[in-house]
């Protein structure tokens, strides 16, 4: 679309508005851009279908395996941890094995895609504009350590809050007796801030990251800007190539900055999905043979789904 769009320019230019109006080669853009929303829509509606067969299989794996471990693993853990694997974090992974990794794709085709035509438009503006890229990867890897390892304190601090309000309305009538309504509720209240304070940490971080991928892309663009505005002056290239550079150097800016807030969701689904693998690989200790019938049975049915 840039590139057709940059052609259009230079044709309404060179003809002096005898050829075919600029209003109809722009309905004809418009429709290729119809034709995509369609692959939008059909692209949304598979991914919905998938992320929620996969989140429903992985969920029904994980509380068979939760409930096959031996009674003396069960009792050193707590509800509150057990029921964040199986609700916020599966729907993390769900969130990456579907959205996320389709978007990633997508992006990064969309990048070498925007790069290639970057380079084909003109190699010396196509320097200019990815020369913020290493500064971008080495961030991307810095923050991306971080990221996982602040996350999956996260997940375990959210456990540790459910499992204090498990216990609380579980074992109501005994609150109540002993007018404990008010330290149930500062105990709360504690673990949900302590929770709270840790993920606007995470969240700073993937800001931090996010702001200087924005920097650097606009950094490009408008360094593509000034040095190309002096080589249409000097006839290098023409204005039609110049409006399509910039427009693939604005396509390749949104994309690396959505694979830097990809990637950062990606972090944090990698480390819930470490809490979920985790129970789901080990092997009890002590498994009844009707357990074994019963796990079997489970795979076996696991393509009704």
């Amino acid at each position: 679309l840039p590139y057709a769009s940059g052609n259009v320019i230079d044709y309404t230019l060179s003809s002096g508005g005898n050829g075919v109006s600029p209003v109809i080669l722009a309905s004809g853009l418009f429709g290729l851009s119809a034709l995509a929303g369609g692959g939008v829509y059909l692209r949304s509606l598979w991914l919905a279908q998938a992320g929620n067969r996969i989140v429903a299989r992985l969920r029904q794996k994980l509380y068979a395996s939760v409930l096959q471990q031996e009674s003396a693993f069960l009792d050193r853990q707590t509800t509150g941890d057990l029921l964040s694997r199986l609700t916020s974090d599966a729907q993390l992974v769900q969130g990456a094995l579907t959205t996320q990794a389709v978007a990633g794709l997508r992006a990064v085709i969309m990048s070498l895609g925007a790069g290639g035509m970057l380079l084909y438009t003109s190699p010396l503006l196509a320097l200019v504009s990815c020369a913020t890229l290493p500064p971008i990867f080495i961030l991307t890897r810095y923050f991306g350590r971080r990221l996982r390892e602040h996350q999956k304190e996260v997940q375990e601090m959210l456990g540790e809050a459910t499992t204090l309000a498990e216990q609380a309305l579980g074992h109501s009538s005994t609150v109540k007796q002993s007018t404990a309504e008010v330290f149930e509720s500062i105990r709360y209240h504690n673990a949900i801030a302590s929770a709270h304070a840790k993920s606007v940490e995470t969240a700073h971080m993937q800001a931090q990251l996010e702001a200087a991928a924005h920097i650097s892309g606009n950094a490009a663009i408008l360094g593509v800007l000034g040095l190309g505005g002096t080589m249409v002056l000097d006839g290098s290239i023409t204005a039609g190539d110049l409006t399509g550079f910039v427009m693939y150097s604005l396509l390749l800016a949104g994309n690396l900055s959505s694979l830097t807030s990809i990637y950062s969701d990606l972090v944090r689904a990698m480390a819930a999905s470490s809490r979920i693998l985790d129970l789901m690989d080990r092997k009890p200790e002590i498994m009844s043979p009707k357990g074994v019938r019963e796990e079997r049975q489970i795979l076996e049915n696991d393509d009704a789904l």
